[in-house]
């Protein structure tokens, strides 16, 4: 009966040992009050979304809504869950542990800052047309100069 004792042990820890990683990110680390951070939580193995429980979010985040994907990497299923998190309150924040399939995942830090980010929206300078005057069904080169902030940049212009 001793000697079976370690024998059941193993075998009932296996299924919990089975779940190889769990990994938690955030898009960015720092933010402003009223933007929003969109938390990945990845498990190296084939879960249901009801694996994770995101209950401890709710004490210091508006929730969004959860989408869960799964997908193979290299012969094995990788489940992942995002979620869209808005701070209730300003200053250095922790994302706390949630479970997966009975496993924590990592905390992840935040600096939550008070006030609102600096200004994104380009600033038009100056817009020409190559032409003076045209005419229906005539081309035009129509240029627009703006200039951005750092860090912003734009593909695409539509009026």
């Amino acid at each position: 009966m001793v000697k079976l004792l370690p024998l059941w042990l193993c075998l009932c820890t296996l299924p919990g040992a089975a779940l190889a990683r769990i990994d938690s990110q955030v898009d960015r680390p720092r933010l402003y009050q009223q933007q929003s951070v969109l938390l990945t939580i990845t498990a190296d193995e084939q879960l249901e979304v009801s694996a994770l429980d995101i209950r401890p979010l709710f004490q210091q985040f508006v929730v969004g809504e959860l989408r869960f994907a799964q997908s193979n990497r290299n012969g094995r299923v990788i489940s992942q869950w995002q979620i869209p998190l808005l701070p209730l309150a300003a200053g250095p924040q922790q994302i706390p542990s949630l479970s997966v399939a009975g496993k924590p995942s990592p905390v992840v830090a935040l600096s939550v800052q008070s006030g609102r980010p600096a200004q994104t929206m380009p600033q038009l300078l100056d817009v020409r047309l190559d032409r003076p005057g045209i005419y229906p069904g005539q081309a035009a080169l129509y240029q627009l100069e703006l200039t951005l902030p750092v860090g912003i940049q734009i593909d695409s212009v539509t009026p």
